[in-house]
């Protein structure tokens, strides 16, 4: 008990109030700021997984493609094999 008391006296008249309040102000400020960056976090994450599934469409029409293409130049290697022996 006396701890605490010791600690409301030295709130109470050893610290300067304006201290104090520019202290706080400075916290509040600062607890905003981490609110915003927080937002912007949240905003970059959605982009980021917008990004992502885009690309994983892009990266599988592009596989598509490759794959078709693959398929196109070994009919034309078999084709050339079959019909047009060396």
């Amino acid at each position: 008990m006396a701890d605490i008391v010791e600690v409301v006296h030295k709130i109470t008249y050893d610290i300067d109030d304006r201290a104090l309040v520019n202290i706080t102000r400075v916290l509040q400020l600062q607890v905003q700021e981490l609110q915003e960056l927080n937002r912007s976090f949240a905003d970059l994450q959605k982009q980021i997984q917008a990004t992502a599934t885009t690309e994983k469409h892009l990266l599988a029409e592009l596989s598509n493609k490759a794959d078709a293409l693959l398929k196109r130049l070994e009919a034309s290697a078999f084709y050339m094999q079959v019909f047009l022996p060396l």
